[in-house]
């Protein structure tokens, strides 16, 4: 698992995962974290960062959808500007 050879490593974690809400719902989150080392060289402690991330996966894909929508349409002009009248 990606968790446990981070702390076993030291390896730096970045992951996204969906995460149930107290008040109901599922919700997708993105996590950060970092070791700080001791002067031995161990792991001491670790620090992080957790970010909900819905709206910014949303507007991903709506513009997605816009550009599919808007590529299409631009691929059916083209096509059709080729097409004998």
């Amino acid at each position: 698992m990606l968790l446990t050879e981070s702390l076993r490593t030291g390896k730096l974690v970045d992951v996204e995962f969906r995460a149930v809400r107290r008040r109901g719902g599922v919700a997708l989150d993105a996590s950060q974290g970092a070791p700080r080392y001791g002067p031995s060289g161990e792991i001491v402690r670790w620090y992080g960062t957790a970010e909900d991330i819905n709206e910014r996966r949303r507007e991903i894909e709506s513009w997605r959808q816009l550009t599919e929508r808007n590529g299409n349409v631009s691929q059916a002009t083209r096509k059709s500007r080729l097409l004998p009248s």
